[in-house]
């Protein structure tokens, strides 16, 4: 699984698991990019919870 977070988020995972996308000026343009690398991109709950279900930004790949 692939999350996009907001990059002050608590919930980023430990550096060699995150991604640099680049920076947008919302999670839909974050999750557009995101989704490119990774098609089932989500936003996190914690920080991008607006995008969690739908189509300054990171991602992180949870195992």
């Amino acid at each position: 699984e692939c999350e996009v977070h907001r990059e002050y988020c608590k919930m980023l995972l430990s550096a060699q698991n995150v991604k640099y996308i680049g920076l947008f000026d919302g999670c839909q343009a974050a999750l557009v990019a995101a989704r490119m690398i990774h098609p089932k991109a989500i936003g996190c709950s914690s920080c991008s919870g607006e995008c969690r279900s739908t189509t300054g930004v990171r991602t992180s790949k949870r195992n």
